[in-house]
């Protein structure tokens, strides 16, 4: 297997500092992004989940979205990184409204790059509002905090609104500023993946085969929270997800496998488009193997690709992508876990050494095993 190439590399940016307070609003602040980079020289990146808080979700914003409000929480704290398919900076505004804080009553506004190596940290109470998102990802790798008196309506229905973002005299706004006690307690993803599992019902029936067995396209039921704008909860009950970026380089000639997890991508940008998939299935003991299929994807949020373990597969498309996916994982009779590898597929040999690979049965890891490994490798990657 010397011939095997594990697809993404660890990316170090020693220009962005951890955590940097960013502002005159305490604990305001941008923290490093989990990044890594294809080694295959395509320009693709991923990113990973964030220092163990891997319940997410992402939010899109139609090229036509204006925001006209701010909003605050009360028992989450956002971990905000913001994508975009165009070179673009957003205006975010925030206010503290934490009528504990030292900071309270502070209006800050800062620029802020659509970049994948940062994340924007903001605690609970908090108020935030951002202008030119449109056409922007945000992934939000959340934490929840509760307290004595926090019901589970209260963190389904977190939002408080504060005011309108557009005024003309900010002293009128902050002479009747609310004042909001946020939550403290963080729940650990122990407890809060499990919380945030039970609302993963998101996908329905309908299922469209694309000609690999186990492979398919499943239509999600998003609702719409503002024009053409959506917001997407997690699809899988570990509600883990990583965020991949597909550059615009075309040139594609090698396959992707995964031996030991399923795939879910959902394409979230740039909306409208198209992307192209091939599929060609190792499994020695399914009954399509060595069957190849061909299909294209409408890019939208109410749109899944499922891929097996085992199954290999490419994407070709004209623009850069930004893609959400999620995982089910497994580990084999030997005790192994997932490999993501690279290869040629008119390399015979190697294609044969992966088929093996695929066929001593595989278990699916629990839940609380898995957010584990998540924390565990978060909190070692964020100690070196």
């Amino acid at each position: 297997m010397n011939n095997i190439r594990h697809i993404f590399n660890e990316m170090k940016n020693n220009s962005i500092k951890i955590k940097k307070n960013i502002s005159s609003i305490e604990g305001l602040s941008f923290c490093r992004n989990r990044l890594y980079s294809d080694i295959g020289n395509n320009g693709d990146l991923r990113i990973h989940s964030n220092k163990g808080n891997i319940v997410n979700h992402y939010v899109t914003h139609h090229k036509s979205f204006v925001n006209n409000r701010f909003g605050a929480h009360k028992c989450q704290l956002d971990r905000l990184t913001f994508f975009s398919t165009e070179s673009k900076s957003i205006l975010g505004r925030f206010i503290d409204c934490r009528n504990n804080s030292k900071t309270y009553g502070k209006f800050v506004e800062i620029k802020i790059p659509c970049n994948p190596d940062i994340q924007l940290e903001i605690p609970p109470g908090v108020a935030h509002s951002f202008d030119n998102i449109n056409s922007v990802v945000t992934r939000n790798d959340m934490s929840t905090y509760v307290s004595p008196s926090v019901t589970a309506n209260d963190l389904f229905e977190d939002d408080v609104y504060v005011c309108t973002n557009k005024f003309d005299d900010i002293k009128e706004v902050l002479s009747s500023l609310p004042k909001i006690t946020p939550s403290t307690l963080e729940l650990p993803p122990e407890a809060s993946v499990p919380f945030f599992g039970m609302i993963t019902k998101n996908l329905v029936d309908d299922t469209i085969p694309i000609g690999i067995m186990g492979s398919c396209i499943r239509e999600l039921n998003y609702h719409s929270w503002a024009e053409k704008s959506y917001i997407l909860l997690p699809t899988q009950k570990n509600c883990i997800s990583e965020t991949l970026i597909l550059s615009s380089k075309n040139e594609i000639n090698t396959f992707e496998v995964h031996t030991l997890s399923d795939s879910f991508y959902t394409f979230l940008a740039p909306e409208g488009n198209k992307i192209h998939v091939e599929l060609i299935d190792l499994r020695e003991y399914s009954e399509t193997y060595n069957k190849k299929s061909i299909i294209e994807i409408n890019i939208s949020v109410n749109n899944i690709l499922e891929i097996p373990s085992g199954v290999a597969f490419r994407f070709s498309h004209e623009d850069k992508v930004i893609s959400r996916v999620e995982y089910k994982n497994y580990y084999d009779a030997n005790n192994k876990l997932d490999e993501h590898i690279s290869f040629d597929i008119n390399n015979s040999d190697l294609k044969v050494d992966i088929s093996r690979k695929l066929n001593t049965g595989k278990i699916e890891i629990p839940e609380k095993a898995l957010i584990q490994m998540y924390a565990k490798e978060a909190k070692e990657y964020f100690l070196l």
